[in-house]
């Protein structure tokens, strides 16, 4: 049997043990997937030492950067951001070979180029860590010129302090992870702005939110508790029916939350080729392979136009 696994501290929000497991046994590989929780990176070592037989390890927080003294070499990827999360094991003359891998800037390169156009050529990325380095890199080689958001002065980075609305005026594209994007007022083109957030929100955030008058929810850990975050809505701001315009990971989450009740499609009349084209519904954690079936509802043709709608209720 593989054996594989997670580093970091602490790791009791990880999702990455239970979706690997489940993974492996809907696709019939023989493989095990474990959590090292090690308080410190020295701890790796006795790690690799009563673990033999691995074959490979993620990263995560906070060992990005200081498991690369550990390793025996680097993809370039990952040399040019300064932070691993993947670790390949490969046999050598001496034993095994451990050589890190960044796979952030893959996944985040084949979701945001397909959205880029020519007005995308400046970006604010709000951090500094592991991920926003991965994030930097890859709009770099997309020919998107990036400017790091730091909460303390750092070389070559502007503070939250500094960003005011003519600077947003200057960038096209706002990478955000952590909820520190400012807004300017409460409402969005005459319309109220209501923030549904994770708990894991700095106050500094909250603080801009109540002076711009912007109300907000916060709930769930480490991920937003999407039924709790319904029931608030509906309890005490009225709200009895959501439409949900969002890309994959959004809808995916509602869907597997079970809080959809219909799918409304508009089929134009083109075909799209390109690569890394995101799914309608993605990152549903399901151990079933079997698609989720709907009902239709209705197909009506939109006068004048070869677009088609069609209505589905989940079952």
């Amino acid at each position: 049997m593989q054996k594989y696994g997670l580093i970091g501290y602490p790791l009791g929000h990880s999702f990455s043990k239970n979706y690997f497991n489940q993974k492996f046994e809907s696709e019939n590989i023989d493989a095990t997937y474990l959590n090292f929780e090690i308080p410190n990176i020295k701890d790796l070592k006795t790690v690799l030492k009563e673990n033999p037989e691995l074959n490979g390890l993620n990263v995560t927080i906070p060992y990005k950067e200081q498991v690369i003294p550990y390793l025996d070499d680097l993809d370039e990827d990952a040399r040019l951001i300064g932070a691993v999360n993947v670790i390949k094991f490969t046999k050598g003359l001496f034993g095994k070979k451990l050589k890190g891998y960044n796979s952030d800037i893959i996944g985040f390169k084949r979701s945001i180029e397909p959205l880029l156009n020519e007005t995308h050529r400046k970006a604010l990325i709000l951090g500094t860590g592991g991920a926003s380095k991965a994030v930097f890199q890859g709009l770099k080689q997309l020919g998107v010129g990036a400017t790091l958001v730091s909460r303390k002065p750092k070389e070559h980075c502007i503070t939250y302090e500094e960003i005011t609305p003519k600077t947003m005026q200057q960038y096209t594209v706002i990478v955000n992870t952590h909820g520190r994007l400012q807004m300017a007022s409460g409402e969005a083109d005459g319309h109220p702005l209501l923030v549904v957030m994770s708990e894991n929100v700095p106050e500094p955030h909250l603080e801009m939110l109540r002076k711009n008058n912007v109300s907000w929810i916060a709930t769930g850990k480490e991920r937003i508790d999407l039924h709790r975050a319904t029931d608030i809505l509906s309890e005490q701001f009225d709200v009895k029916r959501l439409i949900i315009v969002g890309g994959g990971n959004i809808n995916g989450g509602f869907l597997e939350a079970g809080l959809i009740d219909e799918v409304s499609l508009l089929l134009a009349s083109g075909i799209d080729g390109r690569k890394g084209q995101t799914a309608l519904f993605d990152g549903c954690t399901w151990k079933s392979e079997a698609p989720y079936h709907l009902k239709l509802q209705s197909v009506e043709r939109i006068a004048g136009t070869e677009t088609v709608w069609i209505r589905y209720r989940c079952k």
